[in-house]
């Protein structure tokens, strides 16, 4: 028998999974891909606007999709130490 917070955290992850956007899969795929990128990354992999990334990002965060690092990493495009992103496993 299930408890009821087990099942509760599947139909929370179940809905999650049901209203995501087509430009927040982008941002997942580029995430999956990368292995965990910044968002300036993300913006570089996918063509979408550093604005549309962070938005996107922020929403994935809120839903738990996505994971942010504790400590800052370099980024790749744009040198700065910045908080890098990867998928929840």
């Amino acid at each position: 028998m299930r408890r009821y917070r087990e099942s509760s955290r599947e139909a929370y992850a179940n809905l999650c999974c049901s209203t995501i956007g087509n430009q927040e899969w982008l941002v997942i795929k580029a995430v999956k891909q990368m292995k965990g990128c910044s968002r300036r990354m993300i913006a570089e992999h996918t063509g979408l606007s550093d604005g549309r990334v962070s938005a996107r990002v922020r929403k994935l965060l809120d839903k738990c999709v996505l994971v942010e690092s504790e400590d800052r990493k370099k980024c790749k495009v744009t040198g700065n130490n910045v908080y890098w992103v990867s998928v929840r496993k």
